[in-house]
């Protein structure tokens, strides 16, 4: 299988667009990608904050690149930086309202989106 790179996933346009961080990145290979207009069984939403992502990249950089369009705005080309599978993060908890951060672990399975992540000690989630 012959590798593909940002270029070749995007839309021309984006070649046009100078002054944006994706433009950087358009000759990074690209290691997976994400479309919920077709039927992928492994398919994820979109991790990051820009709500009308329904297209986007996983890239050798460990970045990933969405093409959001937004009905008000236009295009955008968001990039976020991955996080590697199993990563713990840490969060201050304001549930146990202590001052050290609270190990959280990222939660999957039926029904449950990603974005979401338990706190091994009181166990309350985190949606971000």
């Amino acid at each position: 299988m012959e590798k593909k790179t940002l270029r070749d996933f995007m839309p021309t346009e984006l070649t046009e667009w100078e002054d944006v961080r994706a433009y950087k990145m358009l000759d990074v290979l690209v290691t997976k990608e994400h479309c919920s207009l077709t039927e992928q069984d492994d398919y994820k939403f979109w991790p990051g904050t820009h709500k009308n992502v329904f297209y986007w990249v996983e890239l050798e950089n460990g970045n990933a690149v969405g093409w959001n369009e937004n009905p008000a705005r236009g295009w955008s080309f968001p990039v976020i930086k991955m996080k590697k599978e199993g990563e713990v993060k840490k969060f201050w908890c304001w549930l146990c309202k202590k001052k050290q951060d609270h190990s959280w672990v990222p939660q999957k399975g039926e029904g449950v989106a990603d974005g979401r992540y338990r706190c091994q000690i009181c166990d309350s989630m985190y949606y971000g």
